[in-house]
């Protein structure tokens, strides 16, 4: 039946969405364990913005709200600061101006695609990350397939059968089984025109599947990603301005009096 297999579609739509946050995740984590610091900023602020991309293009939105889902994509508001290089807005912007008849996500993805092939990590760790893009690439293909719509005269078409025989079904209830079975049948009319009108909704899944939440939820990831990039760095940075000279160390197993380092012959000579 329609219900039956709008209910199929929505749960294959669940799975290939999972399917794409899982991936990003992967590629998120690998570039952060392989990649240097610089490399990994630049790759990951485009990461988060490929599922925003998507959930525009799957429901068709215009164009600011596309851009005010890639600049969602940064992350959170409470953890943007000066030192967190998200999707800036002449990335955005570059985004808006994409090539005539390119979607939004592939062109994010054409993006994610140069930039891991400029990371420079071992061939064993590149060929991981590429595999991991790859299915990134068909799940992403899967969501287009998917988000198209149901052709409008198929859907008219069930829709006015059903309510046809709803509506000649009483005048032929009165004479077999009286007039009470009339009201039962405009109770029962009621909800099956309930239960197509769900089947109707679910044939749209990525209109109806609540995706905001997980879009947030990479953003957010990846942005405490870059955030601890730089914060690392910073806190490397202070501990070499502030490193205490060799001469004036202390070394807690000759004591506080003893401000440098012995020599090899002073150390055999107290142990």
């Amino acid at each position: 039946s329609r219900v039956s297999s709008a209910s199929e579609r929505f749960g294959r739509a669940r799975g290939l969405w999972a399917d794409v946050v899982s991936t990003i995740r992967n590629v998120s984590r690998e570039a952060h364990l392989w990649a240097s610091r610089d490399e990994f900023l630049k790759f990951c602020r485009w990461l988060p913005a490929l599922p925003a991309a998507m959930l525009c293009h799957a429901r068709q939105t215009d164009m600011p709200e596309l851009a005010e889902m890639l600049r969602a994509s940064r992350g959170p508001r409470v953890l943007q600061a000066s030192d967190d290089e998200g999707l800036s807005d002449r990335d955005i912007d570059e985004v808006m101006s994409r090539p005539v008849g390119m979607s939004p996500p592939r062109f994010v993805y054409l993006r994610i695609m140069a930039l891991s092939s400029q990371l420079d990590i071992p061939k064993p760790q590149k060929a991981a990350l590429e595999g991991e893009l790859s299915r990134l690439s068909d799940a992403l293909n899967a969501c287009e397939w998917a988000s198209e719509e149901v052709p409008e005269p198929y859907a008219k078409q069930t829709a006015g059968l059903l309510f046809l025989w709803l509506a000649l079904l009483p005048l032929a209830l009165p004479s077999e089984l009286g007039v009470g079975a009339v009201l039962s049948q405009q109770l029962v009319a009621f909800g099956l025109l309930g239960i197509e009108d769900v089947g109707i909704q679910l044939e749209e899944p990525f209109k109806v599947l609540p995706l905001e939440a997980p879009c947030g939820k990479i953003a957010a990831e990846c942005q405490a990603l870059r955030v601890s990039w730089r914060r690392m760095r910073k806190g490397s940075e202070i501990r070499r301005t502030k490193a205490i000279p060799e001469s004036d160390r202390v070394f807690p197993c000759y004591g506080k009096e003893n401000r440098r380092k012995p020599r090899g012959d002073e150390e055999v000579i107290r142990l």
